[in-house]
């Protein structure tokens, strides 16, 4: 996770994203909520369930 994590940048808008992006072409901005249904799919098909 770490590789992944460490790449992670959070903005509080698009707006907000906007100088990173262009300092960035190659980068994505995507939504909080769109990219944890992500990784939520993914970790529950590599097994990395939590359990209550």
């Amino acid at each position: 996770m770490r590789q992944l994590c460490n790449l992670g940048n959070f903005f509080a808008s698009r707006e907000a994203a906007a100088a990173w992006q262009a300092a960035h072409p190659d980068g994505e901005v995507v939504p909080v909520a769109e990219e944890f249904e992500v990784v939520r799919l993914a970790m529950i098909e590599l097994g990395w369930t939590a359990h209550r």
